[in-house]
């Protein structure tokens, strides 16, 4: 179930803080439960190490516009469109 996963997950990034994947799973089980907050964190560091996927900074740019964070979603946005020379933004 979601809730355990996420408590896995968790747990990873406990014991490897730069774990990117661990963070970039909590973020999308976060999004799925509706914690957009949350997910907006763990996207934010899990961007500290895994820094040139354009997937990731999509779904950054999303949360950040549901959150309310528009200069956090423009930023990603930006790096997006970088990322995919203008090809992509499923914001």
């Amino acid at each position: 179930d979601s809730e355990r996963a996420l408590q896995c997950f968790s747990r990873c990034v406990g014991q490897n803080e730069e774990h990117a994947q661990a963070w970039n799973n909590i973020a999308a089980l976060s999004l799925d439960a509706g914690r957009y907050k949350s997910a907006h964190k763990a996207l934010e560091v899990s961007l500290k190490y895994i820094t040139d996927s354009w997937h990731m900074w999509s779904n950054y740019a999303s949360v950040s516009a549901e959150i309310g964070e528009w200069g956090s979603a423009v930023s990603a946005s930006r790096k997006v469109l970088e990322f995919t020379e203008g090809q992509r933004l499923e914001t």
